[in-house]
């Protein structure tokens, strides 16, 4: 066994709020064991952790080096952000003590194909939303600003950060280039030519985070990365993916 890429913990808000506790359970019993293995079999970890972690960042744009501000453990929701932030530093700590050679990356949106919208994901359910014809609903005004990679860039980033070995640093992933919620709306309303975009309409929620995408200059120095699979592109893959499932064949 040479390489272990931990993926393990429940991304979703709608999973990772309704049971905290197995949240953080899985997250950081499952990195220890993870890398304790790695430690045994002298195998380097690549170990995910999450966009979450830098919270409600007041930085203007979020870097590997940017401060991580997680609201207070009364709010459920920050349990993902703060057992991703402890895996992070059970594996630099290995590294730092020179046991481990471990990679962490930061995952912010993933789009592609297999993701559900019972997961929480937006794209999905809007997907799903407009080609059932319902009303594509988003809470707040829909200014919300996110990043979304398509999947098969993520897989080769993994790849390319194994093969260059930059252990005990932390990188971004993600495509820098900021998205609002509501205009992902309007281009998945105009594919599909269904669904009815309905915003401004529900309160946001407690604990939004407004701007979620990535600083990449890490990856693109160090790595000469860039995603090569536009967001307008991605979303029309995983669209024509949806299509050929069971969505959308009702009238």
């Amino acid at each position: 066994m040479d390489e272990i890429y931990n993926m393990a913990c429940p991304a979703s808000p709608v999973h990772y709020q309704y049971n905290p506790i197995k949240t953080i359970k899985t997250s950081v019993m499952g990195a220890i064991n993870v890398l304790g293995l790695a430690k045994r079999v002298k195998a380097k970890v690549l170990q995910a952790s999450t966009s979450e972690v830098y919270g409600v960042s007041d930085d203007p744009i979020w870097t590997e080096e940017s401060k991580s501000l997680i609201g207070p453990p009364t709010k459920l929701r920050w349990s993902y952000a703060a057992s991703k932030l402890i895996d992070e530093f059970l594996a630099l700590s290995e590294f730092n003590d020179g046991k481990l050679n471990p990679i962490i990356v930061r995952l912010f949106n993933i789009i592609g194909n297999n993701q559900l919208s019972k997961f929480g994901m937006v794209v999905p359910k809007f997907i799903e939303a407009a080609l059932e014809n319902k009303p594509l609903i988003i809470h707040g005004d829909g200014t919300q600003t996110r990043s979304f990679t398509w999947v098969g860039d993520v897989v080769n980033y993994f790849y390319l950060l194994a093969e260059k070995q930059l252990y005990g640093e932390i990188f971004n992933i993600g495509t820098g280039k900021p998205k609002q919620i509501k205009l992902i709306i309007k281009k998945i309303n105009k594919i599909i030519n269904r669904g009815v975009p309905n915003y401004g309409k529900i309160k946001m929620r407690k604990d939004e985070i407004m701007k979620l995408y990535p600083n990449i200059n890490k990856a693109k120095t160090k790595l000469n990365w860039r995603p090569k699979i536009s967001f307008e592109k991605g979303l029309k893959k995983t669209i024509n993916y949806y299509q050929k499932l069971s969505y959308g064949k009702k009238s």
